[in-house]
């Protein structure tokens, strides 16, 4: 069951398009396509045409490759990609029940992978993650795993916790905030198109408010606590793809109703927001040209105007992440349309570093998020890899970036 994402077959150039011509042809219709679609697309083609009509560019590695290569024990990857993920290994096979030849594939992985690109995945695999540093230093992963919300804690020792199923109909990644009290507070699209909201107490945990936003949300939203007893949720409305706000006091509770929060729109992803010191907090947003967009709450409440963050160009749909880990710096990473992570930085004098590529991590199909370890001053990266494992990764001052590890399905 279950369908594969869409398939831009690339087999001739009947315009005679240069390859600096076709190359742009490629990448506006693949972003068009997953916009339009919410699902990366796979590219068909075969060696010859790929190194020939294409230039044998490397821009379109990030997406998944169906090459066509026959005769030969395993198929030439042209391009940039390391990997194909489909082999189409002949144009001459046979099928009982299909009269002629027929083209015959092979999949480059496991059923459970298959199934997870298909949308039907049984395992791990299938898995939206963000985290939180709970109080006592530890990490906390929140998942969306076949549909429900996940819990995973990283304990002080470095061992994982079993992943514990809170339930709910989960239509994208989970976000979560933590109080002074330690409870979580755990914000998600539904599959209604509303915000969901879940809660954590004393008690243990509510159920699931499934019309937290009266408005339908097209992207993941994101909630920050602001100082242990304060927290504001954001989400982009659907209609006009504004980005709105909805703030929690521990005394009297959440706001009756959503406010926008500026006068700007056709926002193209779900919010992430970090707080920094002094009690401001940096909202970061994918804008309508594809470039994170940055929003400053000062110290006082106000709310300053979004503005593009240089030049880079994210992947579609893909939100930019934000943290803070030591006082006066905040870290910035999005991933580009190829699934390569940038990260852009404050300075403690004001001025932001830029976007660099962090060549360490790789590319990944989901994420980044990030999650400060403020006591050590690390900062730790949460994503999904293209063969769809959830990997963390940690910066630290002195040594740099680890390689990124696998965090166990069980």
């Amino acid at each position: 069951d279950g369908e594969l994402p869409p398939v831009l077959d690339l087999e001739t150039n009947p315009n005679g398009m240069s390859p600096a011509e076709l190359q742009a042809w490629v990448g506006n219709f693949l972003d068009e396509l997953e916009e339009r679609l919410g699902k990366r697309p796979i590219i068909y083609t075969y060696p010859a045409f790929w190194e020939g009509a294409m230039g044998n560019t490397g821009k379109f590695s990030g997406y998944p490759l169906w090459i066509a290569h026959y005769g030969v024990s395993s198929p030439r990857i042209p391009g940039g990609w390391n990997r194909h993920t489909f082999w189409q290994y002949t144009n001459d096979g046979s099928v009982p029940g299909v009269s002629g030849p027929v083209d015959r594939n092979r999949f480059n992985g496991t059923l459970a992978e298959l199934r997870t690109m298909a949308g039907r995945s049984e395992s791990g695999a299938d898995l939206s993650v963000s985290g939180v540093t709970d109080p006592d230093g530890s990490l906390t992963i929140f998942a969306r795993r076949e549909g429900s919300l996940w819990t995973k804690n990283r304990q002080g020792d470095g061992t994982w916790a079993p992943w514990v199923n809170r339930g709910g109909n989960l239509a994208s990644g989970p976000d979560a905030a933590v109080t002074a009290a330690n409870y979580y507070h755990v914000v998600t699209r539904g599959e209604n198109g509303k915000v969901h909201y879940k809660r954590q107490d004393a008690t243990g945990w509510s159920e699931w408010h499934t019309t937290f936003s009266e408005f339908d949300t097209p992207y993941a939203p994101a909630i920050v606590s602001v100082d242990g007893n304060t927290l504001i949720a954001l989400a982009v409305r659907a209609s006009d793809k504004a980005l709105m706000k909805r703030r929690y006091d521990a005394n009297t509770g959440w706001e009756p109703t959503w406010a926008q929060l500026g006068n700007s729109d056709g926002y193209t992803s779900g919010p992430d927001a970090a707080l920094r010191d002094g009690g401001k907090i940096d909202v970061v947003i994918r804008g309508p040209g594809g470039h994170v967009n940055h929003i400053l709450r000062a110290a006082d409440g106000t709310w300053n105007n979004p503005h593009p963050m240089g030049d880079l160009i994210t992947a579609v749909g893909a939100a930019p992440a934000a943290a803070s880990r030591l006082t006066g710096t905040v870290d910035l990473m999005a991933r580009g349309p190829q699934g390569y992570i940038h990260r852009n930085t404050l300075r403690t004098d004001g001025t932001w570093t830029g976007w660099e590529h962090i060549v360490a991590i790789g590319q990944l199909n989901q994420g980044p998020d990030l999650v400060p370890n403020t006591g050590a001053g690390e900062l730790q990266l949460l994503g999904r890899d293209t063969d769809g494992h959830i990997i963390r990764a940690v910066w630290n001052p002195g040594n740099g970036w680890t390689n990124p590890t696998h965090i166990p399905t069980n």
